[in-house]
């Protein structure tokens, strides 16, 4: 961590995930206490039975917002290639075709985009592509920090002239070497010296889908080829279709605004959420750029995020500490974190039962951009066996187009019925069942080739045992497919993966070009 006067904080953890790859941190947590930006670097290593080394690593950054700041951070009305203030709400096909939408210009907006043409012409864009694009809303443009950001904004970038962007809240980010009092180019008389950028005005940007990194950039100024079309393999990460994303796949898009002079030591900190979610190409909307939850609040109606179950969402809740389906061990770490889509300080509420029936109860509100984690809630599973999660999100508060009115727009996770999940603990007298599949006769290359059309998944009982159920979980990256009791048959679990039926439930199953999404 970074401070605004650059004092650096680094704290390491390490330790053993348990057999089924789960890590709690051992227990441990950091806590953001000061504004300032982070860095962190993760890396994991396995050793193979046969000495071979697997090593994965990513790394990320971000930045925490200073309290009641003299900025605001927002993405860009209208897509990049236009050079004027466009409204903050609209239609792909309110502009020309070409360019790309930018991320939504309002925290907590949603972006949907399309493959295909929008509606009524046959010209590609502005809805096929997102650009990471942000800048900033000056509350205080006599702030020391802010008034020399607006003034190193090059003309170019604001069609000569940054007062219209600075009334609309739209300024640009950007870090060049400043003028002299009169307004000269030091460059042109001292030549490019270091101090000379002193003051740095960048943004953070980040696309994440579950389970597929999209972008992250750091910028100092506009970048042309930051943008990504969805029909992207995003380099074939694993759960990823040759296709690239699918109708009903959904993006978290985050960000931050930094303002920082590093010789006076000096910064201030805005942060960034919205949501994207790629609509089908027959949607009669198009693309659209919308406030949420279907004009509650009294702004425009961009229709529901997205069908799942044969339930539309107008909002959920996506666990990232222990997940639907895990399979921990006696003793690991329950957390309850993630985020929240559409990205605002929504309201948080869960109840934890143990197999034996006993219930510990929470809740809270997520963080400005949406994000939930509380680590007093934290607690240590002391029994194994089927532990059911039950959780419920709602929003009472503001979004872009005001407050939003009763009945409040809810939701929970991405399950069958909306609101619960399952997670399994062991322990060392847990027997681990022996599960076949026919997709291990197959060579991988063949999932991807549209050549599997089912597979068979078995699991016999261990000798000596009987039952007449088993509980299935089947999951993809941030929705739950199959939450439910299976009967025995003959001593024998057995569950048939049938492609086309997943993509009933969930569009944004891959099967048409073949398996690929992490079940």
């Amino acid at each position: 961590h970074v401070g605004k006067d650059n004092a650096v904080t680094l704290q390491q953890y390490k330790g053993v995930a348990n057999e089924s790859g789960y890590w709690d941190g051992e227990g441990e947590y950091f806590t953001f206490e000061n504004a300032g930006e982070y860095k962190i670097d993760v890396e994991a290593r396995y050793t193979s039975e046969d000495g071979g080394l697997w090593v994965g690593r990513l790394v990320y950054g971000s930045a925490i917002a200073t309290p009641d700041g003299p900025i605001i951070a927002h993405g860009r009305r209208g897509p990049d290639d236009i050079r004027s203030i466009s409204p903050p709400w609209g239609f792909g096909s309110d502009f020309e075709p070409g360019g790309h939408h930018q991320f939504p210009f309002f925290t907590g907006d949603i972006l949907w985009g399309i493959e295909g043409s929008d509606p009524n012409r046959e010209e590609m864009g502005p809805g096929d592509s997102v650009n990471t694009l942000l800048s900033f809303e000056a509350l205080d443009t006599k702030h020391p920090l802010v008034a020399r950001a607006i003034k190193q904004v090059p003309p170019d970038n604001v069609g000569g002239d940054i007062s219209s962007y600075v009334k609309a809240g739209q300024i640009p980010l950007a870090t060049f070497v400043e003028l002299n009092p009169d307004g000269s180019d030091k460059s042109l008389s001292q030549g490019f010296r270091p101090e000379q950028l002193n003051l740095r005005a960048y943004s953070y940007t980040s696309a994440q889908r579950p389970g597929v990194r999209v972008r992250e950039l750091i910028q100092g100024n506009d970048v042309g080829i930051a943008y990504w079309r969805f029909n992207d393999a995003y380099h074939m990460q694993s759960g990823n279709g040759q296709g690239g994303d699918l109708p009903g796949d959904f993006k978290f898009l985050y960000g931050a605004t930094v303002i920082r002079d590093i010789e006076l030591k000096e910064g201030i900190f805005a942060i960034y959420g919205s949501g994207w979610v790629l609509a089908r190409d027959d949607d009669p909307m198009g693309s659209r750029f919308m406030p949420p939850f279907q004009g509650n609040a009294g702004g425009p109606n961009g229709g529901p995020l997205f069908t799942v179950h044969g339930r539309e969402i107008d909002m959920f809740f996506l666990p990232l500490g222990v997940r639907p389906g895990s399979v921990l061990e006696v003793g690991d770490i329950f957390r309850m974190a993630g985020p929240i889509m559409p990205t605002l300080p929504s309201r948080v509420e869960y109840t934890v039962t143990a197999p034996d029936g006993s219930t510990r109860s929470f809740d809270g509100r997520a963080n400005a951009v949406g994000y939930f984690y509380n680590p007093q809630d934290d607690f240590e599973l002391d029994r194994p066996g089927l532990w059911t999660v039950d959780l419920a999100v709602m929003h009472d508060g503001m979004t872009s187009a005001g407050s939003v009115q009763e009945p409040y727009p809810n939701g929970g996770p991405l399950t069958p019925d909306g609101r619960t999940f399952t997670f399994v603990v062991t322990d060392s007298d847990t027997h681990l069942l022996d599960m076949v599949t026919d997709l291990t006769r197959r060579n991988p290359l063949l999932w991807y080739g549209n050549t599997i059309q089912n597979a068979r998944f078995e699991a016999p009982l261990p000798q000596g045992w009987t039952g007449e159920t088993a509980h299935l979980i089947i999951t993809m990256p941030g929705i739950v497919l199959a939450q439910k009791d299976l009967l025995i048959e003959d001593g024998v679990i057995k569950w048939s993966l049938k492609p086309e039926e997943m993509n009933r439930l969930a569009e944004n199953f891959d099967y048409d070009s073949g398996l690929a999404d992490t079940i």
